[in-house]
């Protein structure tokens, strides 16, 4: 992935100071580009929880320099979804799903609720998802696999 397919969410508004409420910066700089979206180092504030659609936004990698992401809703702090509802044979693959929504990743960050009523991380049909060095406490589910997700990779968290 180059370097110009990331954003930094702090381009987009967010503090990460632990006080604000990000979620309306953290939603914009999901919701405006495709390929990688980076926290630096603090804490992100949400009163909503965060939603990534693998079907408009393709490919999508998140991650952070040391940031945590305080969940502050009753929603999934990280909601992806996609558009994989097959099985995992290769002829149940959807065009759709093989262009652009393969692999979605979220790596390297601390997920904290506040509270305990929402989840950290909720995947819902997606194709090969990685969950890596994500740390995730005092969450209703920390990461919760509701609904046609297929070989989901999760390590070191």
């Amino acid at each position: 992935m180059a370097a110009t397919d990331e954003v930094n969410v702090r381009d987009f508004g967010a503090c990460g100071d632990g006080a604000a409420d990000d979620t309306a910066a953290l939603q914009q700089a999901i919701d405006s580009t495709t390929g990688a979206i980076f926290f630096p180092a603090g804490q992100y504030r949400i009163t909503h929880g965060l939603k990534v659609d693998l079907a408009k936004r393709g490919h999508t990698y998140v991650r952070s320099g040391g940031a945590q992401l305080i969940n502050q809703s009753d929603q999934p702090a990280l909601h992806i979804t996609g558009s994989h509802f097959g099985t995992a044979q290769p002829e149940d693959m959807s065009a759709e799903v093989a262009a652009g929504q393969l692999q979605p990743t979220v790596s390297d960050i601390e997920i904290v609720g506040a509270g305990g009523q929402g989840d950290g991380i909720r995947l819902e049909g997606t194709h090969m998802a990685i969950v890596s060095h994500v740390t995730i406490r005092d969450c209703r589910h920390g990461i919760h696999l509701p609904h046609h997700n297929r070989n989901v990779i999760i390590a070191d968290s």
